[in-house]
């Protein structure tokens, strides 16, 4: 039993040890050894990528501001995290963003994309060649001509909006335009894109659950950035525990599951 015990203990011990030399490792590979080692900004930054969690999480997403901060501190070229830069300098887009006309080829940012879990979809396709053909086969429903063809849909949803618009004139009720215009944007958008429509102009409430789901997933996508894992963890939640446990996050479940062909409806009070 004692032998045992001292096994344990080097065990314990030993990954003890290569943790630490591992993190140590890692401290003087990103502040002295990396790439990126040579551009300026906060070393903490360059450190750790609790940094950017910090103003993103506590702060609610402050860190885009807190970068204006630091460009004036250190420059237009600014290194942000670990693994990222930050350019202030409009004459450099061209040279970071790859343009059709240039030949050059740019893969999305792994990290970023991938908090969406959206694999399949064109607008997280990570791979140069593969967006660009993904991206190929939706242009067509984009050209004027097509677009064109949507102008009864949206004539129809104006319609619509406009004789909400007098029932609360009539009712003498305070309308809030931003909910109003949510809704014709989810009906046009909805109708076009999934041949369906969830008529939210001609609910009481404009879908308050929809539009306070998407609201949040916006918000939530802050958090989803640094722990991208999650959301195959939430997806695969039942409907009821996700309901009583968050209920704006099991409307913007809802929501996603569309693009799956499975909608929800949920009520949000």
């Amino acid at each position: 039993m004692e032998l045992l015990n001292w096994e344990n203990h080097t065990v314990i011990k030993l990954v003890l040890v290569f943790v630490t030399l591992y993190t140590i490792y890692g401290a003087i590979y990103r502040l002295f050894l990396s790439p990126l080692s040579k551009f300026p900004g906060p070393k903490i930054a360059a450190l750790t990528g609790w940094y950017e969690l910090y103003y993103d999480l506590i702060l609610g997403g402050k860190y885009t501001f807190k970068l204006i901060e630091l460009h004036e501190k250190y420059g237009p070229v600014l290194r942000i995290t670990p693994f990222e830069l930050h350019i202030s300098d409009p004459g450099f887009y061209d040279e970071v963003y790859a343009s059709s006309a240039s030949n050059r080829k740019r893969h999305k940012y792994p990290l970023f994309y991938e908090s969406f879990d959206m694999d399949y979809s064109m607008f997280a396709t990570i791979d140069h060649d593969l967006h660009k053909y993904r991206r190929a086969a939706l242009n067509p429903f984009f050209s004027l001509q097509n677009v064109r063809k949507l102008q009864p849909v949206i004539q129809e949803r104006v319609s619509t909006m406009l004789e909400r618009i007098r029932d609360f004139k009539e009712s003498e009720t305070v309308l809030n335009v931003s909910w109003l215009y949510a809704a014709l944007t989810s009906d046009v958008v909805m109708q076009y894109a999934f041949a369906r429509s969830d008529h939210r102009l001609e609910r009481p409430d404009f879908d308050r659950a929809n539009r306070e789901g998407c609201f949040f997933g916006s918000t939530a996508a802050n958090f989803m950035k640094h722990a991208p894992w999650l959301n195959a963890i939430f997806q695969s939640l039942p409907d009821q525990l996700t309901r009583l446990a968050h209920p704006l996050l099991a409307a913007f479940l809802a929501q996603r599951r569309v693009r799956y062909g499975h909608p929800t409806q949920l009520n949000i009070h």
